[in-house]
């Protein structure tokens, strides 16, 4: 049984190097994540999108391996054509699959706040964007935990926009951790006059480390970030 095994192996060499590759990519992966993680850092989703890239590219070799096989094969036994169409079935399956993951994808940025460096990463479609940033540490490393939480009104990627459009896109509220354990809160409150007019205002919360809270009113608002790198993709 062990020799017929290794038999098969040898004979479709290809087909399990591929195999093997996107395995050890993926594991190294997870593995080097949980390592960072004991000093709260986290791999960059640079590194997230080579590594998926990768195995798509291994799983769509593999599919295309037993597709040539199975044809190669059809004289010896006539199944193979059997093997071939359930091979292109899932084929199609899996780049269907991938459209979905496309609209996963998540714009990466490097951003500048009060001299502190961020990654910061863009999600959302439609009607709302949020970014989240984190710790800079350089393109594959940053920190484990957000620093910044910003949520915007807009229907595509905030940190791609100019300040004055980013400033326009209606943020809805922001959330600042800073390093000495407070935490400054901001939400756009929406108010009207009596002749229906609206009335925009900033409430700002600063949540002290002793657990105190100050709280204020402000006329205006800004995120205050300063786009250094964009993604080329954004």
């Amino acid at each position: 049984m062990a020799a017929k095994i290794s038999m098969f192996i040898k004979r479709n060499k290809p087909f399990f190097i591929a195999l093997a590759i996107a395995i050890g990519v993926a594991l190294s992966y997870a593995v080097v994540n949980a390592v960072l993680a004991h000093f709260d850092l986290q791999l960059t989703r640079y590194v997230l999108y080579a590594v998926y890239i990768i195995c798509v590219l291994c799983i769509l070799f593999m599919f295309l391996y037993c597709i040539v096989v199975c044809i190669k094969k059809v004289r010896q036994n006539k199944w193979n054509i059997l093997g071939a169409f359930v091979a292109v079935c899932l084929m199609g399956v899996f780049l269907f699959l991938q459209i979905y993951v496309f609209f996963l994808y998540e714009p990466i940025h490097v951003v500048e706040r009060n001299e502190e460096k961020f990654i910061a990463y863009s999600r959302g479609m439609l009607f709302a964007y949020d970014v989240d940033c984190y710790d800079y540490h350089g393109w594959l490393v940053c920190g484990k935990e957000i620093r910044i939480h910003i949520h915007y009104d807009t229907g595509r990627d905030p940190l791609s926009m100019t300040n004055e459009e980013r400033e326009a896109a209606l943020l809805r509220w922001a959330d600042f951790y800073n390093k000495d354990g407070s935490i400054d809160d901001y939400e756009r409150i929406v108010d009207y006059n009596a002749d229906g007019s609206e009335v925009v205002c900033y409430k700002y919360w600063h949540h002290n480390k002793d657990g105190s809270i100050e709280s204020y009113e402000l006329d205006h608002f800004s995120d205050d970030l300063v786009v250094t790198t964009n993604s080329k993709t954004s």
